[in-house]
């Protein structure tokens, strides 16, 4: 999804939380509602929104005297938050696994033949996007709108590609995309579910070199 279709809110989110994540916005700086509303040209209502979105995601904190500020993000932090998603997606994927339709399979394997084709182009952005609406789809599979809602909050609060990953690493994520949909297909919700725990400790060691590099 690019910018020009996000809502003024969304944009102003979705800079700020990249600014965070590569160091731009570092722990401690102040957010002024009224030069980031200069900044991005939009009145200062969709940035005191996009603050209670980024406050809620733990990302900035409030002060007093209405500062808000970003916040330290510590390895301790993000790892907590793996674990905790590495428990939830393995219950998504054995429940998707024993009730998917094959249209949801359809659709997920649309979205990794996207990602491949993104992958080979080394797009990182239209990769990223492509990324999201596969989880989101898989987490739309179990049929749970509570642990929906969990699960897009432990996403929006991963540094997942900053910097972007490479084209090697990729292909490496959308291969074990298709190996998910395979044991899902194939109604292994064991099998499912490892494949998932592989995969986000993968990123959990991606993550582990950048932040303790």
């Amino acid at each position: 999804m690019k910018d020009g279709t996000l809502s003024a809110k969304d944009r102003v989110v979705e800079q700020l939380r990249e600014a965070i994540y590569k160091g731009i916005l570092k722990p401690g700086d102040e957010l002024v509602q009224q030069k980031l509303s200069e900044q991005f040209g939009v009145s200062r209502i969709p940035v005191r929104d996009a603050f209670a979105v980024l406050e809620h995601a733990g990302l900035v904190e409030a002060r007093a005297n209405n500062r808000m500020v970003v916040k330290k993000i510590t390895p301790e932090l993000i790892f907590d938050d793996l674990e905790l998603r590495t428990l939830l997606e393995g219950l998504i994927v054995k429940k998707a696994a024993l009730r998917g339709r094959a249209s949801a399979f359809e659709e997920l394997e649309r979205i990794n033949t996207e990602m491949d084709r993104a992958a080979a182009e080394n797009d990182g952005g239209a990769f990223k996007t492509l990324n999201n609406q596969f989880h989101h789809c898989v987490w739309e599979m179990a049929g749970n709108p509570r642990l929906l809602r969990i699960m897009e909050d432990l996403w929006f609060a991963m540094p997942f590609y900053y910097p972007v990953a490479s084209p090697g690493e990729f292909f490496i994520n959308t291969g074990e995309h298709w190996e998910l949909i395979r044991a899902m297909k194939e109604r292994r919700p064991d099998d499912a579910a490892k494949i998932s725990e592989q995969h986000i400790e993968r990123m959990k060691q991606r993550l582990m070199n950048r932040l303790y590099k």
